[in-house]
Order: structure tokens, then C-alpha cells, then sequence
């Protein structure tokens, strides 16, 4: 949205008086004189020209602007802000109404000199409106358009372009390349040398450098091609192309905004290097698979150390930072669910869904329901993060109750677990009666006990499948508390055929999603 302008005159009062800036009118607040010109001039002539076309009676928001809210006509659609308080000149619906350019409203034609003064003394004003509540903006994103752009297309076999310079290419790319390059009349560069090839391999792979005796065997072979095929063959499958010195596993690890970990307690790292580790694992396990016979699609576990790295696997949705003190316990479970979705979406798709919270995407075929679609899969997704939100006193986030327990896994090594159980159960029924009397002094006691407790060892981050699956309502621009349409669960329509039959997965394991570990 652009930055709102204001007229001299109100630039002034602003200035001077350090008055609050004019859109901040609530219907409240209103003068008799703001209220009346409203009621009387301006919600007539907007339901009488407008509201056929921009409003959710008729159903019809052309353009994506509604004008039947004070939130819609704010928000403006595809061609911006429709009104810019306090500055009529620069608002979309005074050029519209003057038809003196290209924009031309209503089109059945233009309205009185009149009623066009009424407007412009209104937005003068700072467009006073006593309207309250939101409409949600009909999408204006031809997702079937959208759907025939290049990145949403399945990979195909091109034949590769003829090229002057023959006897530069070495295999298919090779000539893709080289035809761009004379097409800018450009020339490619000469090839490195063999230590340098070898470097670059070797840091693109690994993270590291190839040593001393691998670099001269290299540079001194005499058939270097057949040797940088056995030089790749051997790095690929090394410990290292999966660890997070380089490779596919730098990749996986950056992905799960590693920042996070800085937010999380020390009591609950211990579930971190489990996914880490994982992590190395199936950076290992990914190797070069052919798109027909080998697609890797992940399958249910089928013994309890298959299922506890998929539910260390899983670890990848918690490891987020969650802003435990939001005191709006109807935000807090969206903002976990945008998490999630932007870790999947930017880190899987390339995609910023993200985006498509308040509005839909500015630049790609994402309409607000998509997220919303993919919103309530993720609130039917309960974060197991080793937390609790807002405990009385800010004394006590860490609850083991809030990670997954591992299956087949001692909890304690060397300890009696079942004292150290019934001791842990024993603080806690006092600290919730410690909390329930809001008895600060016995909460921060009871809290020092609990952290001379050791943490059980066969705990780790998550998620896991809500008890109950929700869909949610489009949260018209974001807000929780504006509920739009219906978004059945769902997934980004562009990046699937409409007549794409999406199988639910008959494998339920006990925490939720698999797709990392298969």
C-alpha cells in the first residue's frame, strides 16, 4: 500500500497542532457536521452509482475495490488506494469521478458537478466514515492464467539450439548456454584450470577443500574427465556432502531459520541436534533419481525407529519463533500456522505465501484463500515446541507435556525415572495451584525446583495432528477477529492440474507431517 498523502492545509494542522493524521477517524469520534455530509451526500451516491458493481450485496467487487465499507474503500483494489484522505488530487476516486483521464466512474455515465464537490469536500475532510466492520476484497488473480507460467509448468525435453561455436560445447546445456550467449554477441570464457575445477567441486560438495595429495593426482592424470567423474562419484557419497559444511546439507539446515534457535530454552534444546542430525541424514540419502523410476514419495512407518525420525523430522514445522506473551489468543495460533507456512512454502516451493495473508499475492498467481487453505492444515497441526503460552508470571514456558516423547528411548541414563517422574507430576500440581492463587512468590520457588530437574532425554520438537481439524475462514486483511469465506483445506492451486485428483495420505502416524522424512 503507498504512503498516504495529505493536502497543504491538513499538513499544516498536523504540524502545528501534532493532531492525529486524518484517516485515524473512528465512527465515535465523528462531528455532527462530518456524520451528516457522509449520511446525507456521499453513502447515497455510492449506493446509488457504486454499489452495483463494488460491493458484497451484489457480489460483484470489480477491479477487487468494494465501496460499501469504510475498510474496503481504504484499501483500495488492483489499481491502488481508491481515496488518499485529506488530499482529493491524489485520490483515484476524484480522477474517476472527474472522467478527466483514463479512469472513468460511474461508466454509465458522469456525475453531477455537484455531487463531485460533495466528494471532494469529504475527502478533504479526511473522508469521516461512520461504517464499521470489513468486507473480503473479491480476488482479482486468475489462477488458471497463472497456472501457464513457466515456473508453474512440468519440466520438458527441449531439442538443443544450434550454435556457431561447434566445438565448445561438451553435452546439451552446453548448447542452451552458448546459443544465449551469441545471441548478446557475447563469447564464453576460457575453462578454469584443473586445481581450480577441483576446488570448486570439492566446496560446492563438501565445504571443503580437497587436500594436498587429491589435488596433485588430479592436475597430473592424464585422462582428467574420467577422473572427475570418480572425484564427483566419491564426494557425493561422503559424510560430508550431508553434514552442514556444504553440500545439500547447508541447504536443509539454513532452511529451518536457524535465528530461532536463539529463542528457544536451553531446557528444550536438547531436542535440536536430533533434527540436526536427521537433517545430515537425509542430506546424505539424496542422490542424483530419475524423474520416472525413482521419486522418492515418502510412505508410512513401518517400525518405531522409522517413526522417531519421522517425528524428529517434523521438528523442522516447531523450530520457529513464537511470540509466547501475544496475549490475542486468537492471533497467536495464525501467526504459528504463517510460520509454518512460510518455512514450507519458502524453502519446498520457492514461493512466498506468506505473502497472501491480508491480501492476495502482488506478483504471483496466489489468491488470500489459498493461504487460508493451506492455513487450516496447519492450525489442524498442534506445535509440540517444549512451550506454553503466557504462564502466570512469565515464571514457567518449559513443559515437557509440549514435546514429543520418543518411543523406544530411555528417558533418564542412570537415573530412577519413576522418582524423578513423581517428583516432576508432585511441583507441578503445585505450581497450578501456586498459579490458580497467583502466589508469585511460591510460583518463582516452584520454578527453581522444576530447573534443578533433568530434563528427560527421549523428548524432542514437533508437531502432531490436533485432536480436532479446522478449517479456517479467510482473516479479512489478516485480523483474526474479520472473518471472510470459507477456505476448505487445501493447497496453492497454481502449482496443480484443476482436474489433479490430491489423494489423502492413508498413513497416519501419531506426529503429523512426513514429507521431510521420507
Amino acid at each position: 500500500m503507498t504512503s498516504r498523502r495529505l493536502s497543504p492545509i491538513w499538513l499544516a494542522v498536523v504540524l502545528a497542532g501534532g493532531l492525529s493524521l486524518p484517516p485515524t477517524f473512528a465512527a465515535d469520534t465523528l462531528t455532527q457536521e462530518q456524520r451528516e455530509l457522509f449520511e446525507s451526500k456521499i453513502r447515497p451516491a455510492l449506493a446509488k452509482n457504486c454499489y452495483g458493481c463494488h460491493s458484497a450485496k451484489y457480489k460483484t467487487r470489480m477491479g477487487g475495490l468494494s465501496v460499501d465499507t469504510k475498510h474496503g474503500l481504504l484499501s483500495g483494489g488492483a489499481r491502488g488506494e481508491a481515496i488518499v484522505p485529506g488530499d482529493p488530487e491524489g485520490s483515484l476516486l476524484m480522477q474517476a469521478l472527474r472522467q478527466d483521464g483514463k479512469l472513468k466512474m460511474p461508466p454509465q455515465g458522469k456525475l453531477s458537478e455537484e455531487v463531485i464537490a460533495d466528494f471532494a469536500r469529504w475527502i478533504e475532510m479526511g473522508a469521516p466514515d461512520p461504517r464499521e466492520g470489513k468486507t473480503q476484497a473479491a480476488s482479482t488473480i486468475d489462477v488458471e492464467k497463472g497456472r501457464a507460467f513457466w515456473a508453474f509448468q512440468a519440466p520438458k525435453s527441449a531439442k538443443p539450439p544450434k550454435v556457431q561455436q561447434k566445438d565448445w560445447p561438451r553435452g546439451a546445456i552446453d548448447r542452451f548456454v552458448l546459443a544465449k550467449l551469441e545471441e548478446k554477441d557475447l563469447h564464453p570464457v576460457a575453462d578454469a584450470d584443473r586445481g581450480a575445477l577441483l576446488r570448486r567441486v570439492s566446496f560446492d560438495l563438501t565445504g571443503l577443500p580437497p587436500s594436498v595429495e587429491d589435488l596433485e593426482a588430479f592436475v597430473n592424470d592424464p585422462a582428467p574427465t574420467q577422473r572427475l567423474c570418480q572425484v564427483v562419484d566419491r564426494l557425493l557419497a561422503s559424510p560430508q556432502f550431508g553434514s552442514a559444511g556444504g553440500g545439500i546439507g547447508s541447504t536443509w539446515r539454513a532452511m529451518p531459520r536457524q535465528s530461532a534457535v536463539r529463542a528457544t530454552p536451553p531446557s528444550a534444546r536438547l531436542a535440536l541436534p536430533r533434527l540436526r542430525d536427521r537433517l545430515v541424514q537425509r542430506g546424505q540419502a539424496l542422490r542424483p533419481v530419475h524423474p520416472r523410476t525413482d521419486r522418492r514419495r515418502p510412505a508410512a512407518y513401518s517400525d518405531a525407529a522409522q517413526h522417531r525420525e519421522q517425528v524428529i523430522a517434523t521438528g523442522f514445522l516447531a523450530l520457529g519463533a513464537h511470540d509466547l506473551n501475544e496475549p490475542d489468543r486468537k492471533l497467536f495460533p495464525m501467526d504459528v500456522a504463517d510460520e509454518m507456512i512460510n518455512v514450507t512454502t519458502r524453502s519446498v516451493l520457492a514461493l512466498t505465501v506468506g505473502c497472501a495473508r491480508c491480501h492476495d499475492h502482488k506478483f504471483d498467481p496466489i489468491p488470500t484463500k489459498d493461504y487460508y487453505a493451506m492455513a487450516g492444515i496447519f492450525r489442524s497441526t498442534e506445535l509440540m515446541a517444549g512451550m506454553r503460552q503466557r504462564p502466570i508470571f512469565n515464571a514457567v514456558y518449559f513443559h515437557r507435556e509440549q514435546l514429543i516423547e520418543l518411543e523406544g528411548l530411555p528417558a533418564y541414563e542412570g537415573q530412577d525415572a519413576d522418582e524423578l517422574n513423581a517428583k516432576r507430576a508432585a511441583l507441578w500440581e503445585e505450581l497450578a495451584q501456586a498459579e490458580k492463587d497467583r502466589n508469585r512468590t511460591e510460583v518463582r520457588r516452584i520454578a527453581g525446583e522444576l530447573d534443578k530437574l533433568p530434563i528427560p532425554r527421549n523428548l524432542a520438537m514437533g508437531v502432531a495432528e490436533a485432536r480436532r481439524p479446522q478449517t479456517c475462514r479467510v482473516n479479512i486483511g489478516g485480523d483474526p477477529h474479520e472473518l471472510g469465506d470459507e477456505a476448505p483445506r487445501g493447497f496453492v492451486q497454481a502449482v496443480y492440474a484443476p482436474d489433479a485428483e490430491v489423494q489423502p495420505s492413508r498413513a497416519r502416524p501419531a506426529a503429523g507431517c512426513n514429507w521431510l522424512s521420507g
